[in-house]
């Protein structure tokens, strides 16, 4: 629950009576005053405490995000709570889901909902969020789809170096490959030429952000775990985490899970 505390000496403002749909239909004026207050009291959330939420900044603020849609319904970012409440007072979203009581937002003026999915009227094309992806471990393994490009095992995963670092090799996309423990251990510092060794997929390069499963703001733990309530929405993107839920489920790498 989140306490926004009115300044003294404010005047109440009246509100409209509700929609047929029990929806408050807030005026022009007092929605206008209610956004300002939001964004005075997000301001001051880092060192003020006009706003308490219940159970502690961090786990409430991480519970109470909003997953923004597009209009094709596709996830494409993550608000934060306040900013959720400011895009539904000024009505440039469509809340689809909100989070059940007792979560909400409490100001001089009332109680508000805090929305937990919300659809904004804008097809956006999901590479353009993110023009470059981190060179990773877990997206390196992500863009291998969990197999040895060696000889294709799924057991005892690691990074391997295609060029070692002892000759010149680097920290890069095109350089860096998934490979079980042993192909990685008789490997060792040689080249694949040495071996006579070939990758079994195609030469490595820098996945799209959807084939990482990328979505602006949203963190790899919520693709893993998510909320309830986002769910349904993230199914499609939870499909593709397959690969790193049965990795972590064998190898128990609970940190690929951390965020950046």
């Amino acid at each position: 629950m989140y306490f926004c505390r009115k300044s003294s000496g404010s005047a109440s403002t009246k509100t409209k009576k509700k929609t047929s749909g029990g929806t408050a239909s807030l005026s022009t004026s007092v929605r206008k005053s209610l956004v300002e207050e939001v964004l005075k009291e997000e301001r001051k959330l880092s060192g003020g405490n006009n706003i308490l939420p219940a159970g502690g900044l961090s786990r409430s603020s991480r519970q109470h995000r909003a997953l923004v849609l597009d209009s094709a319904y596709r996830p494409i970012n993550v608000w934060s709570w306040s900013k959720a409440v400011m895009m539904d007072v000024l009505q440039r979203c469509d809340v689809i889901e909100y989070y059940p009581p007792p979560a909400h937002a409490l100001s001089g003026r009332g109680l508000h909902k805090l929305p937990a999915v919300v659809r904004v009227e804008k097809y956006v094309d999901v590479n353009e969020l993110c023009q470059q992806v981190s060179c990773t471990p877990r997206n390196v393994l992500m863009r291998d789809k969990f197999c040895c490009q060696y000889c294709g095992s799924k057991q005892h995963l690691t990074l391997d170096h295609i060029v070692p670092l002892s000759k010149g090799g680097k920290n890069t996309w095109g350089n860096l490959i998934t490979a079980c423990m042993p192909c990685n251990q008789k490997k060792g510092d040689k080249l694949l030429s040495q071996l006579g060794w070939k990758t079994i997929g195609p030469p490595p390069r820098e996945p799209k952000p959807h084939e990482v499963g990328f979505v602006a703001g949203l963190r790899m733990r919520d693709l893993v775990k998510p909320p309830e309530i986002w769910s349904l929405f993230l199914e499609p993107y939870r499909a593709r985490m397959g690969g790193l839920l049965e990795h972590i489920k064998t190898t128990g790498e609970d940190d690929l899970l951390d965020d950046e």
